[in-house]
């Protein structure tokens, strides 16, 4: 029987979307291999990928086939970006490991979704007002994906900028909106030969324009080098490189307190009026007074620690039994304390932006009954701090601490409306992840975080990498992945307010409004209707 003329449409469909499926994993492993720790030059792979997905979504035919696309490039995407994740799960094997794939294979499918929307609810046309429309629905994706259920923005696609002047833009509009800067320059470049030799030599320009007018603006930032003050404290970061399968073997915590106390020691030795060390560095909690004792031998009475520390709040007498609830347990918190040269306690500070599945366990009683537990060990879940971002400790000016996973979040490094900060302390334990590229992309984000409010960052890693950054996100000192070392270094001055340190994530939105407007209005009549 012949088939008929639709159907013979339908069946030639389904390889030409085979190829286009695939054109869109190949294009999501190009955009991914340009994150860090790429080099600088490999930030040009985006201007092949990224118009490529955009000639793709115009051409898909259908909404169905549009998120299909989406979905596939944003999980090629992640995947391949996020491989690292599964180091963490490795750390304890026997327990853990049989979770690795679907850790990352899941989250990965997870954030494409976003991906997957976004090609999908922009319309279907091939020509600029269609790409411009993609852009800024994408942008807004990317932003909905740091946000819903607690955020995950990692690797975007600003950050693949990090170790070039186009990096600096961060401080007029911040990572979302260079993300869309980069994407609205992709759509520029798509098919640009469909619009004649005229109109093509204008996408080109437009494109080069955006990308180049924001290489030049921070080439001139860069130009600017903010000298360190004769006078400005001296301080001492502390790198003891302890593997994180050692970390809490009961045999050697008393081992990795004595390099800590000597590693301090040395360093307030060699001048250093204040010491920092990692996130949750201490193997018992510095609120007990026999750890202060030691930390304050160690000080000489001639400085401060800052070092991050577990906290527990003991629960009220008789309250800890099975029937009295949560409220009636410890409260543990990961947290950041200062202990002066005295050794008193200083003030503390509480992470507020917890890792899921790391620190507390989303929807708990489904997680025990599939046999899924968190990876960091603790009588129950983390509690999320809701102190001010800000501390003070003696001799320093003030500062906002950021814990680890929180440095990722844009939006949350100062408190709107209250005192700006003179530094960006980051302490943070990537020994979870090895040697692996995480490291690497986690440092990334806090020099953008730097390079966002125009304030240095100071950043302890337990086994790296930890740095003194300045506030154009420039590296003045750094102990690489996998060493023991000590940083002693004054501290950078900070810039002027930026205006993404003003306005935040305001312009990156009206920028995107923008493009949706220029996108659906100038091509409301080439819109194709699909499934």
């Amino acid at each position: 029987m012949t088939p008929e003329p639709a159907s013979r449409a339908e069946s030639g469909a389904r390889p030409a979307f085979g190829l286009r499926l695939a054109a869109a994993l190949a294009a999501g492993l190009l955009a991914s291999a340009a994150q860090p720790p790429a080099p600088g030059w490999a930030f040009a792979g985006l201007a092949a990928a990224l118009p490529l997905l955009f000639l793709l979504q115009a051409g898909a035919g259908t909404r169905r086939r549009a998120f299909l696309i989406g979905w596939g490039a944003g999980f090629a995407y992640f995947a391949f970006g996020l491989r690292w994740i599964a180091e963490a799960f490795q750390v304890d094997a026997a327990a853990h490991a049989w979770m690795a794939p679907f850790a990352v294979g899941g989250l990965a499918a997870g954030l494409a979704l976003f991906w997957g929307a976004g090609f999908a609810l922009a319309p279907r046309a091939k020509g600029l007002a269609g790409a411009l429309a993609l852009a800024g629905i994408w942008a807004l994706a990317e932003f909905a994906r740091g946000h819903v259920l607690t955020g995950f923005p990692w690797a975007l696609f600003a950050y693949a900028a990090i170790e070039t002047p186009f990096a600096q833009t961060g401080a007029l509009v911040g990572p979302y909106g260079q993300t869309l800067a980069i994407l609205v320059a992709a759509a520029l470049l798509a098919g640009f030969w469909r619009s004649g030799f005229l109109g093509g030599l204008l996408r080109l320009a437009g494109a080069a324009a955006l990308i180049g007018g924001g290489w030049l603006y921070g080439a001139a930032r860069l130009a600017e080098v903010l000298a360190v003050k004769a006078d400005a404290p001296m301080i001492g970061i502390v790198q003891p490189n302890i593997p994180q399968k050692e970390k809490w073997d009961p045999a050697l915590m008393s081992g990795h307190l004595q390099l800590l106390l000597e590693q301090t020691k040395a360093l307030v030795e060699a001048g250093a009026t204040a010491v920092i060390w990692p996130e949750s560095a201490a193997p018992w909690p510095l609120a007990h007074p026999r750890m202060r004792e030691l930390a304050a031998e160690a000080l000489e009475g001639r400085a401060v620690l800052i070092a991050g520390t577990q906290r527990v709040e003991p629960a009220p007498p008789g309250g800890s039994g099975i029937l009295s609830g949560a409220a009636g347990r410890d409260r543990w918190f990961n947290a950041v304390m200062a202990v002066e040269s005295s050794g008193a306690a200083g003030e503390v500070f509480d992470k507020r932006h917890l890792v899921p599945f790391g620190e507390y366990m989303p929807f708990s009683a489904a997680m025990e009954r599939l046999g899924i537990s968190k990876l960091v060990q603790a009588p129950g879940d983390f509690q999320a701090g809701d102190a001010p971002r800000l501390m003070r400790a003696p001799g320093l000016p003030p500062f906002a601490p950021l814990i680890c996973y929180e440095a990722i979040f844009p939006g949350e490094i100062l408190e709107r409306g209250g005192e700006r900060p003179s530094w960006l302390l980051h302490l943070t334990n990537d020994a979870w992840f090895g040697v692996s590229a995480g490291p690497w992309q986690h440092f990334a984000q806090a020099r953008a975080r730097a390079i966002e409010q125009g304030l240095p960052l100071l950043r302890a890693a337990n086994t790296g990498i930890s740095a003194v950054v300045d506030p154009s996100g420039r590296i003045l000192e750094s102990r690489g992945v996998g060493v023991r070392g000590m940083i002693l270094a004054r501290l950078p001055s900070a810039a002027p307010p930026t205006p993404y340190g003003r306005w935040g994530d305001k312009g990156f939105l009206a920028a995107a409004a923008l493009c949706l407007i220029l996108g659906f209005g100038l091509g409301s009549g080439g819109r194709r209707p699909g499934s």
